[in-house]
C-alpha cells in the first residue's frame, strides 16, 4: 500500500488541458470527490488539513512541456482508490484523428507503508477526435432565385442525416428529402423548385440514377424510369456489402424536366474499439513480487473476473478481482501474507499462534479417568453373608463400608475438579483453527494435571485393595 508519493503527468503533444479554475482537476477518494482550495496560481489543496498538512497538493504547469504534479501526503488504500479527472482539447481541431496518446508520460514515485521506495509507470490512455463537418442545403427556384432560407447543420463523418424540403405552393422540389451519410468534408446540396402547370402535369420525364464508387466506376446497375410531372418518386439505393451510399433514398416530386442523380458509394471503415488496461500486481508484504503481474486490455463495458493465484503457505487479502471496464485504466494490488503471521482475532488472548496436540491428549486422558472413577460403585456385603457373621463382625464390616464410601466420593469429587481444571485450561489457551504443534508453553501444566489424576487413581486403587483385605479378615 502506498504511504506517500508524487504523480507527474506530462500532456501529449496533440492535447492541452481545459482550464476551469478550481474545477480543472477533480480528485476523488473511493468515489467521493474532494473539495479543492486554491493556494497559488494553478495550484490547489484537496481535502481537509490535519495539523496544517493537506492530504493532496496539485500544481499545474502550462505552456511548453505542459504537466501537473500531484503530491500525496496520506496513505492510499486499495479499497478506496485515488482517481484524478481532467478535460483535454486537441491542439489542432481542423482535422480528425484516430487513437492518440493523451499524455506522453505518467509516473508515480512512492514510499510504501513498509518503508520500501519505488516507481510505477501508468499505461497511456488513447483518445480519438472526430471533426464535425458542415451540411448546407440551399433552396432555389429553377430561375436561380432563392426559394427558402438555407439550412446549415453539422455532423460527424459517417453520421446519417435526413432533412425534409419545405413545401412551396405550386412548386415541386427535385429532392423531397435530403438524406444520406456525411462524408469527411463539408457538403453543399441545392434543392431546385420547378413550377407545376396543368399543361405539363401528365407528361412523363426520365429519372436517371447512377450508382458509382468514389473512383467513378459503376457500383450497381443504373436505374432509369419515367415519371409523370407532379408525381412523387422514391428509389432506395441498392445495398453493397462493405460500402455506404451518400444517399440511402432518392425521392421527391417529378418536375417538368428530366432528372439525373449520382449516388456515390464509399468504403466503410472498421471502427477501432477503445480498450483500457486492467493491471493487477501480486506482492508479498515486503513489496516483492509474489506472482506474475496480470495485465490485459478490455473494451469499454466488458466484464472481467480474475482469480488470485494460490501460494502454498500464504493467504491473499483479495481472492477475486472483478468489475466492469469504464473509460479508464484500472489498477489493483493483491498482498500475500505468510500463514504463520496471521492471527485469528477470535483466538483466546492468552494463547499463542498454534495449538498443542499433547495438551489435547492430556485433557482427554484426564477426562477419561474421571469418567471411569465417576461410574465406580462401592461394593457392599449382602444380607445372606451378614447372617453368617457375628454382630461384632457385622458392625466392623458396616463401619468399613461407610469409610470406603466416603473415600470413593472424595476421589470422585477430586477427579472431577482435576478434569474441569484441565478442560478449562485447554479451552482458554488453545485455538484449533491455528496450526498444530506437539508442545507449547502450557504443556507442563497439562502434564501435571494428568499425572495428578493418574496418581489419584493409583492411590485410590491401593486403598481399595487394603480395604477389601481388611473386610475379608473381619468376615
Amino acid at each position: 500500500m502506498v504511504a506517500s508519493g508524487t504523480v507527474t503527468d506530462v500532456m501529449g503533444e496533440k492535447f492541452d488541458v481545459v482550464l476551469n479554475g478550481s474545477n480543472t482537476f477533480k480528485l476523488a477518494v473511493g468515489g467521493t470527490e474532494l473539495q479543492a482550495t486554491e493556494f497559488a496560481d494553478n495550484s490547489w489543496y484537496y481535502g481537509e488539513a490535519v495539523d496544517g498538512v493537506y492530504p493532496y497538493e496539485l500544481t499545474y504547469q502550462p505552456g511548453e512541456n505542459e504537466k501537473y504534479t500531484l503530491k500525496i501526503n496520506v496513505p492510499v488504500e486499495n479499497a478506496r482508490p485515488l482517481t484524478i479527472k481532467y478535460d483535454v482539447t486537441p491542439t489542432d481541431k481542423s482535422r480528425s484523428f484516430d487513437a492518440s496518446e493523451a499524455n506522453s508520460s505518467a509516473t508515480l514515485a512512492y514510499t510504501s507503508t513498509t518503508g520500501e521506495s519505488g516507481t510505477y509507470t501508468f499505461p497511456k490512455p488513447m483518445i480519438s477526435y472526430s471533426k464535425k463537418y458542415k451540411l448546407t442545403i440551399n433552396y432555389k427556384f429553377n430561375n436561380g432565385t432563392r426559394a427558402a432560407n438555407s439550412i446549415v447543420k453539422e455532423f460527424e463523418a459517417g453520421d446519417n442525416y435526413s432533412v425534409t424540403s419545405p413545401t412551396i405552393n405550386n412548386y415541386v422540389a427535385d429532392i423531397k428529402v435530403v438524406s444520406g451519410q456525411m462524408p469527411a468534408e463539408d457538403k453543399v446540396i441545392t434543392v431546385i423548385y420547378t413550377p407545376v402547370t396543368p399543361a405539363v402535369v401528365d407528361k412523363p420525364y426520365k429519372l436517371t440514377i447512377n450508382y458509382l464508387f468514389e473512383d467513378g466506376t459503376e457500383a450497381a446497375q443504373q436505374h432509369v424510369e419515367e415519371v409523370k410531372s407532379g408525381k412523387p418518386y422514391s428509389v432506395e439505393s441498392p445495398v453493397i456489402e462493405g460500402y455506404t451510399p451518400d444517399f440511402a433514398v432518392i425521392e421527391g416530386t417529378m418536375p417538368s424536366t428530366d432528372l439525373s442523380f449520382d449516388v456515390i458509394y464509399k468504403k466503410e471503415e472498421t471502427p477501432v474499439e477503445q480498450t483500457y488496461n486492467v493491471v493487477i500486481d501480486y506482492v508479498f508484504e515486503d513489496g516483492s513480487e509474489a506472482a506474475p503481474q496480470f495485465n490485459e486490455q478490455f473494451v469499454t463495458g466488458a466484464e472481467f473476473v480474475v482469480i488470485s493465484a494460490t501460494l502454498e503457505g500464504y493467504q491473499c487479502d483479495t481472492e477475486v478481482i472483478e468489475g466492469i471496464v469504464s473509460n479508464e485504466d484500472l489498477y489493483y494490488k493483491v498482498t500475500y501474507t505468510k500463514l504463520e503471521d496471521i492471527v485469528d482475532p477470535n483466538a483466546p488472548k492468552v494463547g499463542g499462534n498454534a495449538w498443542s496436540l499433547f495438551n489435547l491428549l492430556c485433557a482427554c486422558g484426564t477426562g477419561l479417568q474421571a469418567v471411569v472413577k465417576l461410574f465406580k460403585k462401592n461394593e457392599k456385603t449382602d444380607d445372606e453373608e451378614k447372617k453368617q457373621m457375628t454382630k461384632e463382625q457385622v458392625e466392623k464390616v458396616e463401619e468399613q463400608e461407610k469409610d470406603e464410601s466416603k473415600r470413593l466420593n472424595f476421589a470422585k469429587i477430586t477427579s472431577a475438579i482435576n478434569t474441569a481444571l484441565g478442560t478449562e485450561l485447554f479451552v482458554m489457551t488453545e485455538n484449533m483453527k491455528l496450526p498444530m504443534v506437539f508442545f507449547d508453553k502450557w504443556s507442563p501444566i497439562m502434564a501435571t494435571l494428568l499425572v495428578g489424576q493418574i496418581g489419584l487413581m493409583i492411590a485410590s486403587k491401593k486403598k481399595e485393595q487394603n480395604e477389601d483385605k481388611k473386610k475379608k479378615e473381619n468376615k
